[in-house]
């Protein structure tokens, strides 16, 4: 009789405790509607944060450029001078085009006329530690670096395109080193 009390005390009456097939298909399906309804706003909230980690080495590759600008001019040069070397600038290594913006560091011609190599080597000396890796054939860089026509069709040499490979959306950065411009195209 104690045993029979204790049972019905505590809501069991000798049945099994678990949850029924109808219980778990439920479940499934309400976890289903969930997955199915947060995938996309997840997918959005992924693609803005590719496309703000490509507006901000965008920015900081910009105001590098801007900042090596700044030392040529502080170094008392003007248009149409050739310097190789720049001091005050990073390890001061970078050469300039002769209207003052950098193309490239020490043993490269100080042409307008960019080669990936030339790109890649401005990238490391510009943007220098904690920069994300860049390749010229590598699918496992963060970018990946080519060299297109002059952006503006009549400037004295190529750009370098630093394309984001995170993702799928071609997410760049262009570099013209006739005018300094950086240019980020987020897609």
């Amino acid at each position: 009789m104690l045993g029979k009390r204790l049972t019905e005390k505590n809501g069991t009456s000798g049945r099994a405790q678990g949850f029924t097939l109808i219980e778990l298909i439920i479940v499934v399906v309400l976890l289903g509607v969930l997955a199915v309804t947060a995938l996309p706003r997840y997918m959005e909230v992924s693609g803005r944060a590719h496309q703000s980690t490509v507006s901000a080495v965008g920015s900081a590759y910009a105001a590098a450029v801007a900042l090596t600008h700044a030392q040529w001019i502080t170094n008392g040069y003007s248009a149409g001078a050739d310097v190789d070397d720049l001091k005050g600038f990073g390890l001061g290594n970078i050469n300039m085009s002769r209207m003052g913006w950098p193309v490239g560091v020490s043993g490269t011609a100080n042409s307008v006329s960019m080669t990936p190599f030339a790109c890649v080597e401005l990238w490391t000396a510009l943007l220098q530690s904690g920069a994300p890796n860049i390749s010229e054939s590598s699918a496992d860089a963060d970018y990946l670096v080519t060299v297109v026509p002059d952006a503006h069709g009549g400037g004295a040499g190529d750009d370098c395109l630093y394309t984001y490979q995170a993702d799928s959306m071609k997410n760049s950065i262009r570099y013209n080193a006739d005018t300094g411009m950086v240019t980020t195209v987020l897609n």
